[in-house]
């Protein structure tokens, strides 16, 4: 049953085993291919040191060389003018013994010898004094020699006795008079500047900053001249052949050498100096650098064969668990497009975020709602939304459904805030938020209510102006006629002021039964179309005498302008009385400002003034009939003003901060319905 199953896997997964095969050759070749090339790059890095370090060293060896020849030449001319001195002090006089020790103490001279025509010594200073007649005739024999090649100022360098360790540099001068002047120079500044070159420091110094250096020497055909490290490898003297064979056209060589257990990567180059070979630079290097290259390879190949059957064994794993995965999966797709499907068609908007990742879902309810775009606020916090004040009362009192007041933008929305919390699977609380604009509902159930309410009212009013103004007519008739047809016998001015009194209250007490009749019997509503801005402009014409008489800024923010259709008559009353009541209400700071926005296809008309505000217990008053704060006041403009707005299928709201002012905000479709105006 087992192989069975790994027959399908195997059947399902061809493709993934070709590929794994493939890039199994493609790694065992790339790491033949890797060991290869890294030989290849060692074994051209080591050629390119040893080269270099090659030629570092020649030129290194040809400065010592030139240094040495320069400062010979510097002693030599330095000893020549001492001679040019001593041969103008013996022209003008005798040697004073104690003038030469001054200036061969000045000079660096060591000795100074002075011979007449027939070689008799008639100056000896310093070193000449310890020398015997034989040695100084052998000093005298070697200028001789010399000067037949030189002339008569002639130098060499050579040991003045067998028992000297050191060489002093000895220069003679031949006088026009036949006499013969002999200086040594110091032996401290001969000993420096010999004619040994000191090779052998130079390699030392070298070969020790190196550790990968095993040998480094100068050798020719007959010695080595210096060396340093395993000189046990070098043979002695040097093969002439190789000395013939080490000049090519490119003169580095290059070769491996194995010595019993050592193998030895070995760099030579030919040293001349003016034409002449001295010797054969060889520079021996230790390949423990290639070794360790060739045990990594070896290791990396047994990691990677064992990566490769973990691989496989990884792949027959992995075609199980894919099968089901993919079973998993579509289960998992099915249910996820239903959720989703779900969650983006309800009508509520629904939020989840958490504190770490921000906002996760977002609805296309929420867009509508916050009038965001999806892709804006995803991934951001969720404080982005929510006022943090709003964030604690949804959250934090954990209430599972409440009814707040929530503001967006600049608009005031009434909704149902239901709110739940999860752990995912990495531990982070998240929080569901469902929300529900219940605005319109809201303020169709306050509307009907006030509705109820105004019909209520005009009921009772008309049965109550029904019930009292044919009572008050009598009365009025009687108080007329008792004036005309009585005459009293005393008192008869107060008689007739009282009359007037009672004829007076008769006539207010007739008037607000009128406004009785007119509140409970409204006029019709009479649509018609018109410009906006020309009906407010006639509005705001018949205002602007007493803006400037009560010293009132006026601010008119006409951001949409077009044509409604409307009542203009009871609109314009509604307008009026608004406007005389911000007017009423500002004392000190005056500014009025009307705004007119259009958000779809409703117009918003908002009458802002700066007076000293409506307190919050009765901001919900201010609609109720006969609720008035004036002291002349009659307390049915308002009510008015909402019932005309309602006839015109709108809404009225008031917000108010004190002493800051209040806002009245009209909502109104901008074409009325023709059913709603009946």
């Amino acid at each position: 049953m087992m192989f069975k199953k790994i027959l399908i896997t195997l059947k399902t997964y061809r493709y993934l085993f070709m590929l794994y095969f493939l890039v199994a050759a493609l790694l065992i070749f790339n790491a033949f291919f890797e060991m290869r090339q890294s030989k290849k790059e060692l074994m051209e890095l080591m050629e390119n040191q040893s080269e270099a370090t090659l030629h570092s060293l020649i030129l290194a060896s040809e400065n010592l060389i030139k240094n040495n020849v320069q400062t010979q030449m510097i002693i030599e001319h330095q000893m020549a003018r001492t001679l040019e001195i001593l041969y103008t002090i013996s022209k003008l006089t005798d040697f004073n013994p104690y003038l030469l020790d001054s200036i061969a103490s000045r000079a660096g001279i060591a000795g100074i010898l002075f011979l007449d025509a027939n070689f008799t010594p008639q100056t000896v200073v310093g070193e000449f004094k310890r020398l015997t007649l034989e040695q100084w005739n052998q000093l005298l024999n070697k200028a001789f020699t010399l000067q037949t090649i030189s002339g008569d100022t002639v130098f060499w360098q050579q040991r003045l006795s067998e028992t000297d360790s050191v060489q002093y540099r000895i220069g003679c001068e031949f006088l026009p008079g036949g006499e013969v002047l002999l200086l040594i120079g110091e032996p401290k500044m001969m000993g420096a500047f010999s004619n040994h070159i000191n090779f052998g420091r130079l390699i030392r110094n070298i070969a020790e900053r190196s550790p990968d250096i095993i040998y480094l020497a100068l050798q020719d055909s007959a010695s080595i001249i210096a060396a340093a490290g395993h000189v046990q490898f070098l043979g002695n003297p040097l093969n002439e052949t190789i000395l013939k064979e080490s000049e090519p056209a490119n003169p580095v060589s290059f070769r491996i050498l194995d010595f019993d257990s050592v193998s030895v990567f070995e760099a030579s180059h030919p040293f001349h100096y003016q034409n002449r070979q001295i010797g054969l630079f060889r520079l021996g290097l230790s390949t423990k650098a290639l070794q360790s290259i060739n045990d990594r390879i070896f290791q990396r190949l047994l990691v990677l064969s064992a990566i490769l059957i973990g691989f496989a064994f990884l792949i027959v794993t992995f075609g199980f668990i894919r099968q089901r995965y993919d079973i998993l999966q579509k289960q998992y797709a099915v249910i996820e497009t239903y959720s989703s499907n779900i969650i983006e068609n309800v009508s509520d908007a629904i939020i989840v975020f958490n504190n770490r990742q921000g906002i996760q879902i977002f609805n296309s309810a929420a867009e509508r709602l916050f009038k965001q775009d999806k892709n804006a606020v995803l991934g951001k916090p969720i404080t982005h939304l929510l006022h943090s004040e709003t964030l604690d009362l949804i959250v934090r009192k954990n209430e599972p459904v409440q009814e707040i007041e929530l503001t967006i933008g600049d608009v005031s929305k009434i909704v149902l805030i239901s709110q739940s919390h999860f752990l995912d699977g990495d531990n982070t609380e998240n929080y569901i938020v469902v929300i529900r604009d219940i605005t319109r509902q809201k303020h169709l159930e306050d509307r009907m209510k006030r509705q109820e309410q105004l019909t209520a009212v005009g009921q009772l009013a008309a049965g109550v102006a029904h019930e009292i103004r044919n009572p008050l007519n009598s009365i009025s008739t009687i108080v007329q006629q008792l004036k005309k047809d009585f005459k009293p016998t005393r008192d008869e001015d107060v008689y007739n002021e009282l009359i007037d009194i009672v004829y007076t209250e008769v006539k207010r007490i007739n008037q607000k039964i009128n406004e009785f009749l007119r509140f409970s019997r409204p006029e019709p509503i009479r649509p018609s179309k018109f410009k906006l801005s020309d009906w407010l402009n006639s509005i705001i014409k018949q205002y602007q005498p007493t803006f400037e008489d009560r010293q009132i800024e006026f601010v008119l923010q006409l951001n949409w302008d077009g044509e409604v259709f409307w009542d203009a008559d009871q609109m314009r009353g509604v307008m009026s009385n608004l406007i005389q009541n911000a007017i009423d209400a500002m004392t000190e700071r005056k500014r009025l400002e009307i705004g007119v926005t259009k958000e779809n296809d409703k117009i918003i008309i908002k009458v802002t003034d700066s007076g000293k505000g409506i307190p919050p217990e009765q901001l919900d008053k201010i609609f109720n009939l006969y609720f008035t704060t004036k002291a002349d006041g009659t307390g049915i403009g308002l009510s008015i003003v909402q019932r005309i707005v309602f006839e015109h299928d709108g809404m009225i709201q008031a917000s108010s901060e004190r002493d800051k002012g209040t806002t009245f905000t009209i909502t109104l479709p901008r074409t009325i319905a023709l059913d709603s105006s009946q």
